[in-house]
């Protein structure tokens, strides 16, 4: 048992020791004059003992931080770690000494070197860039605040290589993104790419990727978008046959699908005019006061079906659409309202009178059978009855038109119409009175639809 007691003893007598003999050797360097000091310092940090003169240096900054060397001291205490390649404790050092001695003509040199650490930290670019971003936010402050420096050449380059490693990051995710099919997060990569990194050898690759995204989908007219546009700007890259191809393609599948047999879903919606008066050009209501008819302006027009494109000859359509519309006559004694839905099928058969690169012209004219629901109200005072009419009464009637189409999409059309409807009119009993109303159908139909391919040859 005094065995371990001594031993014990004997261990603390040698720590007390040591620590005693360290403080020995520290406060013998601490009490050195600030001249003594910086002449051994500057022996270490020349014989490239940079550990030895980090150490005291450190103790230096401490002792002697109002003194004239010690912005010099807190340079040399950067470039050591900087030589030892530790770049981190580096670029914190040099910017101590950008922060803390601003007037010192060491601070250019520093500022430049702290960018140039972060730079050494800069990884390959399949990996975490935090440190490049930070030496391109370094080199940029520099510039701005040296813009005349001898080391600004050195900065513009590595700005540069920064730029590109950086954007072929952003665009290898791009092309991660397009081999797993998800085009539309690849277009978003290659989006900032264009946009961010612009002046970089990746600019082009991005943009004709983007093109080959837009392909992959069958969106024709948007491949054609991009390799147009990379045509455009960057007619001498290396890319450019291969972007002048694929322009080529979709500009001859484009002219496949607009040029070709067709089948098509046709929707438009519109508006229609039409006129409504009694027989003899005037209403003889309930008293013997005559009223004047005047003519009823707009309706509106839904119409759906389908058009058989067949080229260099023309189109059909096959085509069911409801034409409505409302109007009241009033006077002192009362009002007739009407309601006029008319429910019509059709058939159009058309002529191809131009067929241009982008759009296309068509005349014909629409045979249909005209099936009306027309409701009447009337009621006038002094009378205890009010009268309520409708007619249902189908009739034929014609639709000369010219349509416009032009493709807006791989597959999707826009179809503008302007006809005139010509119909037999209808005259309408007025209850039991024996008055009739005549309706007359013809007039202007407009109509602006889209047209989607759902087979072509």
């Amino acid at each position: 048992m005094q065995w371990r007691m001594r031993l014990a003893s004997f261990l603390l007598f040698a720590m007390l020791l040591t620590m005693l003999s360290g403080c020995a050797g520290r406060r013998k360097w601490v009490d050195q004059p600030a001249d003594v000091a910086w002449e051994k310092i500057q022996n270490y940090y020349g014989r490239k003992k940079y550990l030895d003169a980090v150490e005291h240096l450190e103790i230096f900054l401490i002792n002697h931080a109002g003194t004239a060397k010690a912005d010099s001291a807190q340079f040399i205490l950067a470039e050591s770690h900087f030589k030892m390649k530790e770049y981190i404790i580096a670029a914190a050092e040099y910017e101590k000494l950008v922060s803390q001695y601003p007037q010192s003509p060491l601070v250019e040199e520093a500022s430049y070197k702290m960018g140039l650490s972060f730079y050494k930290l800069s990884p390959k670019y399949s990996l975490d860039q935090s440190y490049t971003h930070r030496a391109f936010d370094s080199f940029q402050l520099f510039l701005e605040e040296f813009p005349a420096s001898e080391y600004k050449s050195d900065a513009l380059d590595m700005i540069d290589e920064i730029r590109d490693k950086l954007a072929k990051k952003v665009f290898e995710n791009g092309r991660l993104y397009q081999k797993v099919k998800e085009y539309d997060a690849a277009r978003i990569y290659y989006d900032e790419v264009l946009n961010n990194y612009y002046d970089t050898e990746y600019a082009p690759k991005a943009l004709f990727e983007k093109g080959m995204t837009y392909e992959a989908v069958a969106d024709t007219q948007g491949a054609i978008d991009q390799y147009a546009t990379f045509l455009s700007k960057y007619s001498e890259d290396a890319l450019e046959p291969r972007a002048r191809n694929g322009l080529n393609r979709m500009l001859g599948h484009a002219q496949k699908i607009s040029h070709s047999f067709r089948v098509e879903l046709y929707g438009s919606v519109g508006f229609n005019t039409y006129k409504m008066n009694d027989v003899n050009d005037r209403l003889e209501a309930w008293d013997d006061e005559e009223k004047e008819m005047e003519t009823i302006s707009f309706g509106t027009n839904y119409q759906a079906g389908l058009r058989m494109v067949m080229p260099h000859l023309g189109a059909l359509g096959l085509y069911s659409y409801r034409m409505g519309g409302n109007a009241d006559y009033k006077d002192s004694d009362g009002k007739l309202s009407f309601q006029i839905p008319v429910n019509v099928i059709e058939i159009a058969p058309s002529y191809h009178v131009i067929r241009g690169e982008d759009i296309d012209l068509y005349a014909g004219i629409g045979i249909g059978w005209y099936m009306p629901d027309v409701s009447l109200l009337s009621h006038f005072s002094g009378y205890d009855n009010n009268y309520y009419t409708t007619y249902d009464e189908a009739k034929l009637g014609f639709r000369p038109f010219v349509e416009v189409q032009t493709f807006v999409w791989d597959r999707v059309s826009v179809i503008l119409g302007l006809g005139y409807r010509i119909n037999e009119s209808d005259d309408i009993p007025l209850g039991a009175t024996g008055e009739k109303m005549r309706l007359d159908w013809s007039g202007l139909s407009a109509s602006a639809g889209v047209g989607i391919v759902l087979f072509s040859k």
